[in-house]
């Protein structure tokens, strides 16, 4: 029978096993779909840019639009970024592989926009729009020139903004700047961006009015452009857009070409890009990226939001002339031949302005300086004076302090002292029953006699630590050993710390350097702390009382020592304000020891905290200056 309910229950436990892993299944795969389904519903944006992400362009225009879109559209989107780097690759070579590798990649990412930046991007966009899977994407575009987009020939489903990059009104605002030039170069590179920038220009140069003498250095090395440009005359107009290719095949960006460029020319440089500022240009007229990405940015949001693309005419960003305020004063260029609506980058305003009240404090402090020096003069004998009284009084409560302290030790004391007496007196009677039983045995009496000068220097030199600390003696500061210091009051500590049932551990760090202090006054703070913490602990089970005595190096400069005990901490009221005259957390505390340890340790440029510990307890850290370099 037993058997039978055996076999049945194994069976049961068997069937309910399985239902639960069954179960644990369908809810994987549950979760799994519902992911998945999470994956297909959110929408995507993709942005496809056409150069490399190092590109100062490419980087502004990325973060601009992730945070116009993360921002303002109101719900979650994944945005998604590709680098076509077509200043080394042409899409003509590996356009259609890229683009299938990324229909595989996005073809079920939901992509609802992609945002194509630079001329490079466009078809290479309108290309993968057509082979993402329906619902098709729109693509908005951005940062291309108004003469290489043919807004007629966009395909349905393709807005955007673009941007003029005609050179005139740059070489303008740089004739403006220098009415006297006689003379303007332009510099353009070897890559097929740059055959475009040379017909843009060599436009804009037949428009040109004025008797300007253009040349141009078109697809040389770079030394070559480096070297006729450290030989030109102030007289001269720079103009380059940057190139991405020179004469070599060396590949750079357009603001490291720039950046080279500038450095190295003997006359002002000026550009149409506002990610040049900083580079080295005086200025120019410009749209900046930030501005045309934003635009971008506000247009996908709309898209993404269900405005259809017809609501959307083609827009260009707006140019506008800027320049870096560090290159007018670098080049003596006048600042009032700029037009009004100039904006100016890297601007250092005079003195007056930015520190307005320095200027009037210093004028004020002129005016009155003879009245003051007459005045110190005075207040110097006074301060002495007070100075004197102040250190006196302070030598007093401190020698007070010191008083009190070791009249709170008096059973400690009188246990040392004790222990050396009745060891010379019992050594002492032994003595006299040797001598007594067996006068030959001299050399026990020795011995003996051995014993008693120990004790007896153990006696004095307990009288001596006690006649020390409360003996009123101008200060000593010197190089201190501070592990002897504390070993000195850990000694004077030891009796006091056992009748209260106090555990007191010493941690003490190894070869520790000597610090500048009077050896009485760093005792004194130490002594203050631990009799403090062993107050704090007195209501504690006498098996948590633990006060624990540290030095360490705090820094190069100082050592530090702490003393920490396992009591209830500071209360969070008085905390802020445990160092003032007055203020303790004993009931019958005069509130004083604190004060008189912080200001000791501040004279010699040391500093003191307390803190409650998280493990409870209170912890009081002071630190001293080391001895090293100092002299007497």
């Amino acid at each position: 029978m037993r058997s039978r309910i055996s076999q049945g229950w194994s069976r049961c436990s068997r069937a309910c096993a399985l239902g639960v892993r069954w179960a644990a299944v369908a809810l994987v795969l549950f979760t799994f779909s519902a992911g998945a389904a999470d994956v297909a519903i959110r929408e995507g944006v993709l942005i496809l840019h056409s150069n490399q992400r190092p590109t100062p362009a490419a980087v502004i225009i990325e973060d601009t639009l992730r945070r116009v879109i993360d921002g303002t559209l109101g719900r979650p989107v994944d945005i998604y970024s590709e680098y076509l780097d077509s200043e080394r690759f042409t899409t003509k070579a590996y356009g259609e592989t890229h683009s299938e590798f990324l229909v595989r990649k996005y073809g079920d990412r939901n992509i609802r926009v992609i945002v194509a930046s630079a001329a490079q991007a466009l078809p290479f966009a309108t290309d993968l729009r057509s082979r993402i899977p329906p619902p098709v994407p729109v693509v908005v575009h951005l940062a291309i020139p108004k003469d290489q987009l043919d807004a007629a020939s966009l395909a349905p489903g393709i807005v955007g903004v673009t941007v003029d990059l005609d050179p005139m009104p740059t070489f303008e605002l740089a004739m403006r700047l220098q009415p006297h030039a006689r003379r303007l170069l332009i510099i353009l590179g070897a890559g097929e961006r740059d055959r475009i920038w040379e017909s843009r220009v060599r436009g804009a140069v037949k428009r040109l009015q004025g008797n300007l003498e253009v040349s141009y250095l078109i697809g040389l090395p770079t030394p070559e452009v480096l070297r006729a440009l450290r030989g030109l005359d102030n007289d001269t107009i720079v103009y380059t857009p940057g190139y991405f290719l020179d004469g070599t095949g060396q590949i750079v960006t357009p603001r490291q070409a720039v950046e080279t460029i500038t450095s190295a020319s003997a006359a002002p440089v000026y550009g149409p890009l506002d990610t040049f500022l900083g580079a080295g240009i005086v200025g120019g007229y410009m749209a900046p990226y930030a501005d045309q990405s934003a635009q971008a940015g506000a247009i996908a949001v709309r898209l993404l939001n269900g405005a259809p693309t017809s609501e959307f005419a083609e827009s260009s960003a707006t140019n506008r002339p800027m320049v870096d305020w560090r290159q007018i004063r670098r080049w003596g260029l006048d600042d009032g031949l700029l037009p009004p609506d100039t904006i100016i980058r890297f601007r250092e305003p005079p003195l007056w302005k930015t520190h307005w009240e320095i200027a009037s404090a210093v004028i004020a402090a002129v005016l009155l300086q003879a009245l003051m020096i007459t005045w110190l003069l005075v207040e110097r004998r006074r301060r002495r004076r007070a100075e004197s009284d102040s250190q006196k009084r302070f030598s007093e409560m401190a020698h007070m302090n010191r008083s009190v302290a070791m009249g709170g030790l008096a059973a400690s004391i009188a246990h040392e002292l004790n222990q050396p007496l009745g060891a010379i007196h019992n050594n002492a009677g032994a003595a006299q029953l040797l001598i007594r039983a067996d006068p030959s045995k001299l050399d026990e009496v020795a011995e003996i006699l051995e014993d008693i000068k120990h004790d007896d220097k153990r006696a004095s030199e307990v009288l001596s630590r006690i006649r020390k600390m409360l003996r009123k003696t101008d200060i000593e500061v010197a190089a201190l050993d501070l592990t002897e210091a504390i070993d000195e009051t850990l000694k004077l500590l030891a009796f006091d710390a056992s009748a209260h049932g106090v555990s007191v551990k010493s941690e003490l760090a190894p070869g520790l350097a000597k610090v500048w202090a009077d050896r009485i006054q760093v005792q004194q703070v130490i002594l203050n702390l631990a009799l403090n913490g062993m107050e704090a602990m007195r209501d504690r089970p006498e098996a948590g009382r633990q006060l624990t005595i540290r030095s360490s190096q705090a820094n190069a400069k100082e050592a530090e020592v702490s003393v920490v005990d396992s009591g209830p901490g500071i209360p969070a009221e008085i905390l802020p304000r445990i160092f003032d005259p007055f203020v303790t957390s004993k009931s019958g505390g005069m509130g004083l020891g604190l004060s008189i340890s912080r200001t000791i340790v501040e004279a010699y440029g040391g500093r003191m905290r307390a803190e409650n510990l998280p493990i409870g307890g209170a912890g009081f850290h002071f630190t001293l200056p080391f001895a090293a370099g100092r002299r007497p």
